[in-house]
């Protein structure tokens, strides 16, 4: 049984530690012990607000921030397409299904390159929703898989986010039958939002899917 959790907590709170000034989390780990995360802030970036009845502070690099951060937040993706990725024919057929009954739609491919190619493709379309996703609520994708594996294709979708031609929200889910802390913990300095470890069920697919709904609300 997995009791680790989806993580979307995780990524949740990297965002706000970034929008606070922080670079990103950080992450110690020690088998067996546990781990550690922390965060450094700039202690000279502050809030100034001009009256008590402004809702943000005066327009800083901080405050534009938060208004993006809020904007984001409040934002409701209408988003039913799954990108899912797993060289693995069965492993897909069995994701698919389970999100087909949360009324997914799903696109799938066999590898990291192909689904980059199709993320590619979709760049130029409009969006399935008023929120620049681009189609995708959440990319699931397997981690050992030829020509690109799972943190291949995460660093792609994160250099996209950086060029600003993808949502920097968009959630990335890794899903691998192995757990090793050092591979998970190499995940999330990347990138990735949550990592679910083979064979997930369906009750971790519908809590994953509804954790996603609230980060987008």
């Amino acid at each position: 049984m997995n009791n680790m959790g989806i993580g979307l907590g995780l990524m949740i709170s990297n965002k706000i530690a970034q929008v606070l000034g922080a670079e990103k989390i950080q992450l110690s780990s020690e088998y067996g012990r546990g781990s550690y995360f922390y965060f450094d802030l700039p202690s000279a970036r502050f809030f100034e607000f001009e009256d008590d009845n402004n809702e943000y502070p005066r327009d800083t690099e901080v405050s534009r921030d938060i208004r993006i951060f809020r904007s984001n937040c409040r934002a409701k993706c209408d988003c039913k397409q799954v990108l899912v990725v797993d060289d693995n024919e069965y492993n897909r057929m069995v994701l698919v299904r389970m999100l087909q009954r949360k009324g997914m739609q799903c696109i799938e491919a066999n590898d990291g390159l192909e689904a980059y190619d199709v993320i590619i493709e979709r760049l130029n379309q409009e969006y399935a929703c008023g929120h620049e996703c681009h189609r995708f609520k959440v990319i699931l994708s397997d981690l050992n898989m030829p020509l690109m594996n799972g943190y291949e294709l995460l660093t792609k979708v994160k250099e996209l986010e950086r060029e600003g031609k993808l949502r920097k929200s968009l959630p990335f889910v890794v899903v691998s039958a192995f757990d090793n802390p050092s591979e998970i913990a190499e995940g999330f300095r990347l990138g990735m939002s949550s990592y679910m470890t083979k064979p997930i069920s369906e009750d971790e697919v519908n809590k994953l899917l509804c954790s996603i709904e609230e980060s987008t609300k």
